[in-house]
């Protein structure tokens, strides 16, 4: 219209996610400290949490479904990271009683294909691209812990077929403890 063209452009996901999650109780039967999450945000972002709350039984429990579910509902809209993340660790330390949690957040662009892992406290990562493994750790404190936050963001390249793996501390503190665990890889 007067050599005026209006278009109106929508971006399309590019990736896409297959997930399986797996959980056991506690030793004896007792409640698992962890807690498990995958949520896409509004702004085409997928996310993988896991959270281990520090100590045992109904309180580590309690905890580590805090982090998840504020973790989730902030990035959901769209959140900054390192803003929710910093508002998350002064929440669980205003609580009133020693409390903390690993975070192990895993975030794909569904647009691009970027990835980043956000850690705190949390147990080694793992990429497996066909027959190579690639270990993902950091030595960061729990949330809570520490006045500010103690994290660590590191980017990852991630490829079709790639497979995240992210585990709770009670599966293997270190390659060289559960040798069974890269065989399984």
């Amino acid at each position: 219209k007067d050599k005026m063209a209006l278009m109106e452009c929508e971006a399309r996901r590019a990736y896409s996610v297959e997930l399986a999650i797996a959980g056991l109780p506690g030793e004896e039967g007792e409640i698992s400290g962890d807690t498990t999450l995958t949520f896409e945000s509004r702004d085409d972002y997928f996310y993988a949490l896991c959270s281990d709350g520090m100590g045992r039984g109904e309180e580590a429990k309690r905890t580590s479904e805090f982090v998840g579910k504020f973790l989730m509902r902030a990035l959901a809209f769209g959140g900054a990271r390192e803003t929710v993340l910093h508002l998350l660790n002064n929440t669980v330390r205003s609580r009133g009683r020693e409390c903390s949690a690993t975070v192990d957040l895993f975030q794909l662009d569904l647009l691009d294909g970027s990835a980043t892992f956000i850690k705190s406290g949390a147990a080694p990562s793992f990429v497996k691209r066909d027959s190579s493994i690639f270990r993902i750790r950091s030595g960061t404190a729990p949330i809570g812990l520490m006045k500010s936050i103690d994290s660590e963001k590191i980017r990852v390249e991630v490829k079709g077929g790639d497979y995240i793996i992210m585990i709770s501390d009670g599966i293997s503190q270190s390659a060289e403890e559960s040798p069974w665990l890269l065989e399984l890889l």
